[in-house]
């Protein structure tokens, strides 16, 4: 969060960012004594100051204003800022309860927001606060776009040598595969889990025929559906944990929103619209959006909403279709009983 040391004195942050740290109560909305002393009998006087969701951290003035900002004659609000995916929240216009974001990155995350603080014993469902000071409960799967590249890299595909040709020529193939794989699953676990929590697990490509294994678009598009289901299967948790939480649609940002064909297995698979914000970089918007309602001092979710924000592109449809149905869910179900068989 921006607004600590010389520039405004005493270091603050945001709700946000403090209920990533696991010393904060979040219905509470302030640091819990008790588990600061769990990491150090001082900890809890170093924590920084939390400030509400339009409240200034402080202004720049003098001589570090004159540099910084030459033109400018007046104090410069600083804002307390927020984390990453509280400001994606913002950048994609999700600020009331009803709206969920997937972020496909590195990283899935999949959040949505929340009037009350979620409460999740299995620890599956992070109970992050979000920058408007309601709550943003999220789910994170380790096994995402980066998990494609790695597959990427060891196909055997022809005259292709970037990885966005790769990535090109491996959608191409993988379309004229059939969902389900024909009883291919691609468990996408290279680096272990921890949704499901599954630290030491590892990938596994199940249900292999004999002449399959060559296939670079079978195996491409296992490996995308692996990891399009783990995501599936976050998002069942998270809506059986979140009273509420049943969005009708999906604001999806990351860069792996920019494949067509990634994102149409997705809608198909989780049975919901996809709708793409104009603005790819949604963390970064989110975080100007932050810093404008400061400014103005009004509160965040107003601010957001008086943008006016547009979709980016084409709305994603789940197919109608009622075999493709099947054997989606048909995949998916090989996929979360696979996994609990080898790994938990």
């Amino acid at each position: 969060a921006v607004g600590t040391g010389r520039p405004v004195g005493r270091p603050t942050t945001d709700a946000g960012d403090a209920s990533g740290t696991g010393v904060f109560d979040a219905a509470a909305r302030r640091f819990d004594p008790k588990l600061a002393d769990l990491v150090g009998e001082k900890f809890f006087g170093t924590l920084p100051r939390v400030l509400g969701p339009s409240e200034p951290a402080g202004v720049l003035h003098g001589g570090l204003r004159d540099e910084l900002f030459p033109w400018q004659a007046a104090d410069v609000v600083v804002s307390c800022g927020s984390g990453d995916n509280m400001c994606a929240a913002l950048g994609a216009g999700c600020v009331r309860p009803g709206r969920a974001v997937l972020s496909l990155g590195t990283s899935g995350t999949l959040f949505g927001v929340a009037d009350a603080p979620v409460v999740d014993p299995s620890g599956t469902v992070a109970p992050f606060c979000d920058a408007t000071g309601r709550h943003l409960p999220l789910v994170c799967t380790m096994s995402c776009a980066a998990m494609l590249d790695d597959v990427l890299a060891g196909l055997h595909l022809s005259g292709t040598d970037s990885l966005s040709a790769r990535r090109t020529a491996a959608e191409l193939a993988a379309g004229a595969v059939a969902p389900g794989c024909g009883g291919v699953n691609f468990l996408p676990y290279l680096e272990g889990e921890r949704t499901p929590n599954f630290p030491g697990a590892r990938g596994a490509l199940l249900g292999l025929a004999p002449g399959q294994l060559g296939n670079a678009g079978l195996i491409y598009r296992a490996a995308v559906e692996g990891v399009t289901y783990t995501l599936l299967d976050a998002f069942h948790k998270m809506r059986n944990v979140c009273p509420g939480f049943d969005p009708s649609e999906l604001l999806v940002v990351g860069g792996g929103s920019r494949s067509k064909f990634w994102c149409q297995i997705v809608s198909d698979s989780f049975g919901l619209p996809l709708s793409f914000p104009a603005e790819t970089e949604a963390a970064a918007l989110g975080a100007a959006f932050q810093a404008g309602a400061c400014v103005r001092g009004i509160p965040v979710e107003e601010f957001v909403e008086k943008q006016n924000l547009g979709p980016g592109r084409d709305t994603v449809f789940p197919s109608e279709d009622g075999e493709t149905k099947r054997l989606y869910q048909e995949a998916f179900e090989r996929h979360v009983k696979l996994t609990s068989a080898l790994f938990s």
